[in-house]
């Protein structure tokens, strides 16, 4: 499945921020709806909470199979060596 970025896109990186420690998950039940229609795939997710006492939690999901995730790890991470190299070619 070498060719599993190609075959799927656009893809699109989002960040949402929550003020103090306020998040409850009201997101979550309109993000699974998304899914279930088929209008998003996650690709990578990661969230980060940070505890009263500074204690950190961290949860990561992903709707990709494995060998999914190898292929978009493998074109990921070309394409950011690539730019790399570009920027420092720039400087």
């Amino acid at each position: 499945m070498g060719d599993v970025p190609e075959s799927m896109g656009p893809i699109q990186m989002l960040s949402i921020a929550f003020d103090g420690n306020h998040f409850k998950g009201e997101i979550l039940p309109e993000l699974e709806r998304l899914k279930s229609e088929g209008l998003v795939r996650i690709v990578d997710l990661l969230v980060v909470r940070k505890g009263p006492l500074d204690d950190v939690m961290v949860m990561t999901a992903s709707d990709l199979d494995w060998e999914e995730a190898v292929a978009f790890g493998s074109y990921f991470g070309a394409v950011a060596g690539l730019r790399n190299r570009f920027c420092k070619w720039m400087t």
